[in-house]
């Protein structure tokens, strides 16, 4: 295979100077990346370093991936703007058919730049901003479709997605969902979209082999998570017109008048490359160091731990959690957001609550570390705990409601998630 190398200038939102240069070079299965800071960035009084790992000195930083499913080649402020499992199928299927087409057997395979770069620069995740050699920022859309699609096309999205999953995608289906359904991570078919009240969104979709009303359950706990005082991501349930349930959640990486908002994983800001076991308490851990508003950032983290344990929510990974940079040097702990009830799967987070308490999702662990999350009694840890344990008492009464829609047999399908033991011992502590 033919040795790759690339330069493709980084730039930070709607800045007019690029903030560095991301080197990248393969030779076939070998990938190798470097990020060097431009002179301008390093000179600049508002400069910071756009990742823990990317200190701001002159020269190149190497980066080179680990073996691990969430390993990338890329730093990984860099890497959590790729698209993963969905948004690679979809790539790939569009690779695919121009091989086809072209009777190019030979051609050479998307490497993860290709990836990268591959994600529409009007909905990529984040504020960097991707320009290649000849000067253009990267999208896949036509020039006179500089925007996400609009929800009045969320049908044909869920036709274009479907047909992927059944291996019966056209070159139609291709179009519509390069770049809008390539934005974002996760394994499940999505799309960002235009939503008339909340501008940029992500759509959430009906897969083809759901047995479950997926895309409701979302909205529902997002619903009771705000409901208890938690600060997650805003969503809401679309029926379009075919009668397809939507789970469309506004983007919080885009303030109020659309302006980008730089976006950091936990596992960026944990400096991790590999898919060994990480706890809730290493998050604590980066709160205190990052966080101007730690206190707050804490006993918010501790409620979403005790919320995921309490909804049984096991994939609660680290790039299910996220910071914001705040402006000053600093980063906050972002809307809480993929936040899922799973009631056929056992009782074990991805995130463990700690190295001592390993995964099993029980309250009385989270009592425990209460107090490494700024809870410094019991008193502190219930109080924290009993708005959380009123809301999720509603379930089936919110999930009822207009603003979910979920039937009764919808219901019945979760209610493994939501009543079972440790409900029943969160309640009688308070």
């Amino acid at each position: 295979m033919s040795t790759i190398s690339r330069e493709i200038d980084v730039f930070l939102g709607e800045g007019v100077n690029p903030i560095g240069i991301l080197r990248f070079a393969t030779n076939g299965r070998r990938e190798h990346s470097s990020f060097v800071y431009s002179d301008f960035w390093l000179e600049h009084k508002a400069s910071f370093a756009i990742d823990p790992a990317l200190q701001l000195v002159q020269g190149p930083q190497f980066h080179t991936g680990g073996k691990g499913e969430w390993s990338s080649v890329f730093h990984g402020v860099i890497s959590d703007t790729e698209p993963d499992g969905w948004g690679k199928r979809v790539m790939m299927r569009r690779h695919a058919r121009q091989q086809r087409a072209q009777s190019n057997i030979l051609a050479e395979p998307l490497n993860t730049l290709d990836f990268l770069l591959g994600v529409d620069d009007v909905a990529r995740m984040g504020a960097l901003r991707f320009r290649d050699e000849n000067g253009h920022f990267c999208s896949t859309r036509a020039e006179d479709t500089g925007t996400a699609p609009p929800r009045v096309q969320l049908d044909q999205l869920i036709h274009s997605s479907q047909a992927i999953e059944r291996d019966e995608e056209t070159e139609r289906d291709i179009q519509y969902l390069e770049g809008n359904g390539t934005t974002l991570g996760g394994m499940r078919p999505k799309s960002s979209i235009q939503d008339d009240e909340w501008g940029l969104c992500i759509g959430k979709f009906p897969s083809a082999g759901d047995t479950k009303s997926v895309t409701k359950a979302e909205i529902l706990a997002l619903k009771l998570a705000a409901m208890a005082g938690m600060d997650v991501a805003e969503g809401k349930v679309v029926r379009t017109e075919a009668g397809n349930d939507v789970a469309v959640i506004r983007r919080f990486d885009r303030d109020d008048a659309g302006r980008r908002k730089l976006y950091a994983s936990a596992k960026t800001m944990l400096q991790v490359e590999d898919d060994d076991e990480h706890t809730y308490t290493e998050l604590a851990d980066v709160i205190k160091q990052y966080s101007p508003r730690a206190s707050e950032d804490l006993c918010e983290m501790w409620k979403r731990m005790v919320f995921n344990i309490l909804i049984n929510n096991v994939d609660d990974h680290l790039r299910n959690h996220a910071f914001l940079y705040d402006g000053q040097r600093k980063w906050i702990l972002s809307p809480g957001f993929d936040i899922n009830p799973f009631p056929d799967k056992a009782r074990e987070l991805k995130l463990w609550v700690s190295e001592d308490h390993g995964p099993e999702a029980l309250v009385q662990s989270a009592m425990d570390v209460a107090p490494l999350f700024g809870l410094r009694d019991r008193d502190a840890a219930t109080a924290a705990l009993v708005p959380i344990v009123k809301s999720l008492q509603k379930w089936r009464e919110v999930g009822r409601s207009q603003d979910v829609g979920m039937t009764n047999a919808e219901l019945g399908q979760y209610e493994n998630a939501f009543e079972h033991a440790e409900l029943e011992f969160a309640s009688g502590l308070v």
